[in-house]
């Protein structure tokens, strides 16, 4: 969750878009439907160590968007979603921004949590219920979806939508 005047700042600040990317051929059924957790659709970006949290959408600004687009080698579809139209009490950070600063990965390193992320090292293995994942670090650490953390993740561009992102809030973006 974030709190509504952290989003305000942010959108005074930002301007009021965030973005997804998704495939071209996807970009009318979300309009139309909202834009829905990939684990509600049996559709993941990534498996394992990077699997998204369940019931999670990530939107970012549109530069992370399309260095997400070109990276993951994802289609160029992209939504475009008006942030004043969400609910803050829905908005959570990044699993994966929040891990990059815990260990000063491309970042100064900040500790938004109390809580030390795992690292996919040469080694790792998956536990039986997720363990060692980054969504289940996110999911068991105490606080991760706090106020401050969720508007630190926001203030670096990206941050997850609890539930489906509403229909209303959506339009396509070409850019």
């Amino acid at each position: 969750m974030i709190d509504p005047g952290d989003l305000d700042a942010y959108m005074a600040a930002h301007g009021p878009w965030l973005y997804h990317a998704t495939d071209p051929d996807s970009v009318a059924t979300v309009l139309e439907q909202g834009l829905r957790p990939g684990s509600e659709l049996g559709r993941h970006n990534a498996r394992g160590f990077h699997r998204t949290r369940p019931g999670h959408v990530y939107i970012s600004t549109l530069a992370d968007c399309h260095r997400l687009q070109d990276k993951r080698e994802l289609g160029k579809g992209t939504i475009r979603i008006e942030v004043g139209e969400l609910d803050p009490r829905l908005i959570d950070p990044d699993e994966n921004l929040v891990q990059l600063f815990y260990w000063g990965w491309g970042f100064e390193k900040d500790e938004w949590v109390g809580v030390a992320p795992p690292v996919k090292d040469p080694g790792w293995i998956e536990g039986p219920n997720g363990e060692g994942t980054l969504w289940h670090w996110a999911e068991t650490t105490p606080g991760f979806d706090a106020p401050e953390v969720t508007a630190k993740s926001l203030l670096n561009g990206q941050v997850s939508h609890r539930g489906t992102v509403p229909a209303h809030a959506l339009e396509a973006f070409e850019g």
